[in-house]
This record gives C-alpha cells, structure tokens and sequence, in this order.
C-alpha cells in the first residue's frame, strides 16, 4: 500500500481496490477496528476523487464538484451512462461495506444511518437500492425498524 501511495498517488484508484482488499481481510479475521479504518479511507478517497469534498463536506475541487453534479443530474435522467469517473455508486457500495461491519460488530443503529445514506446516494442518481446487501441475521428485525431499507434486507 504504502508502496502503491508512493508510486500512483493517494487517490488513485489502484490505492482504493488495495484498501477495499486490506478491510475485507481485516473484516473476515474479525478486525473490525481496521476494517473501519481502511473503509473509511476508501469512503475519504471516493469523495475527493467523486464529489471534489474532503471528510468535512467542504468542497475541495470547485471542478470537480461542479462536474459531478451536471453527471449526476443527467445520470439520474439516463441511468444507462455510468461510465464517467464521476459516479457516486461506489460511495454506496463503500458505505454498504460499512454497514455491514458495524452489522458484524452489533451497533443496528449505525447499520440503519449508513444504509439510508447509501440507498439516499443510489437513488440519487436513478439506480435501484436493491444493488445494497447486508450479510448476516437479524435482516427482518431490519426491515421492521427501518422500512426504506427493507430492500437491501
């Protein structure tokens, strides 16, 4: 990783895919803690190098920003055109990674915020947030106390 950081940059998407591995591997031996941690870097990563906003919501890239808005808008009318490297998509797949962690380690409440963030982020560019998944049990308990995420339970 470190390595990759040197030698492509911190926001490059081989970097992502590396951190994406490293929490799955984490996640599966039970390290929860770095899970988080690597999928949280992934999620800073994804909105800079997406929406043009660093961790605290603020824009960052004033072009970016404006590019991914006019993408986004036009995705949501054409969702068939998800090419560009503007498509939040990951953000939610990242954030359902996320969701699934605190799942694994019990905290329901975050599970229910995060998965809401995610199906937000879908549906705001015309996709479907049946694309979510949660592994585990308690998916009907899920279902109950949060209808909007019944979907990906």
């Amino acid at each position: 990783l470190r390595v990759e950081r040197a030698a492509l940059g911190p926001n490059h998407s081989d970097v992502i895919l590396t951190l994406q591995y490293t929490a799955q591997v984490h996640q599966q031996r039970g390290e929860l803690k770095d899970a988080l941690q690597c999928y949280n870097e992934v999620l800073r990563i994804q909105k800079r190098n997406i929406l043009g906003l660093d961790e605290n919501d603020n824009v960052i890239c004033k072009e970016t920003a404006a590019k991914s808005l006019v993408s986004n808008s036009s995705n949501a009318k054409n969702s068939n055109n998800r090419s560009n490297g503007n498509d939040p998509a990951p953000m939610a797949r990242t954030l359902n990674s996320i969701a699934n962690v605190h799942l694994q380690n019990g905290n329901t409440q975050s599970v229910v915020d995060i998965m809401s963030r995610a199906a937000r982020i879908l549906r705001s560019v015309g996709r479907s947030e049946d694309e979510l998944r949660l592994s585990g049990f308690h998916l009907y308990g899920f279902a109950v106390l949060h209808p909007e995420g019944a979907p990906c339970a």
